[in-house]
């Protein structure tokens, strides 16, 4: 097979020619010079042969201990992380830091959100979470139990809208903090507060706050 050596920016080095193996080697090196089977530049060349352009690469050496592990299978290391404390629920402030206010709930017509909300103050989020920090959940609806025309039973979901709502980091931090923190959240597009249960993080089945 032939085959031809050129630089990153396509021009040529060398030309070679090498046996038809069952699959077509996908680095080849010419003295200390290292060369891959790929276009980084995308140059697509008008030729026949197969390309090798000059790549970047860094030698390793392997000590004697590493050596010896490499014939061993290598198995992942147990890290036994303490789990964090359960959350202080006492320690709680609104999204930018203030105190909570007794007026915190009252609504907004325009929007439908809150006056403020209220979330675990930065100390107590630090303290580690139990859950993945997600900022993002959609609105898919309650389950219910529907009856076709000719007596079927299924469960569907009813109730929601199937959009996607984005929380700011506070409030995404305290769920991962305390999932039971809350009991309802917002929905951007109904512009209403719904119950957990008509909610579940993006692009997964799991209800919001479990």
């Amino acid at each position: 097979m032939q085959a031809e050596l050129r630089t990153r920016t396509g021009e040529l080095i060398h030309e070679f020619s090498f046996p038809d193996f069952q699959l077509t080697p996908e680095v080849a090196m010419w003295g200390s010079r290292i060369f891959v089977l790929r276009d980084p530049f995308n140059i697509k060349l008008d030729s026949d042969r197969t390309v090798f352009y000059e790549a970047c690469a860094w030698s390793v050496e392997a000590s004697d201990a590493f050596a010896h592990l490499q014939s061993e299978p290598l198995e992942p290391p147990v890290i036994n992380k303490p789990a964090p404390p359960p959350a202080d629920r006492s320690q709680q402030c609104l999204t930018n830091g203030s105190p909570v206010t007794a007026d915190h709930r009252e609504i907004d017509p325009e929007s439908g959100q809150q006056k403020a909300y209220v979330v675990l103050t930065q100390e107590e989020r630090a303290k580690g979470f139990v859950r993945p920090v997600r900022r993002t959940y959609t609105h898919v609806g309650v389950w219910t139990e529907m009856i076709s025309g000719d007596g079927v039973t299924s469960k569907q979901r009813v109730g929601g809208c199937d959009t996607d709502t984005k929380m700011g980091q506070a409030l995404a931090e305290t769920y991962a903090r305390d999932p039971g923190f809350y009991s309802g959240t917002f929905c951007c597009f109904c512009r209403v507060h719904r119950p957990l249960n008509e909610f579940v993080w993006k692009d997964t089945s799991e209800q919001v706050g479990s």
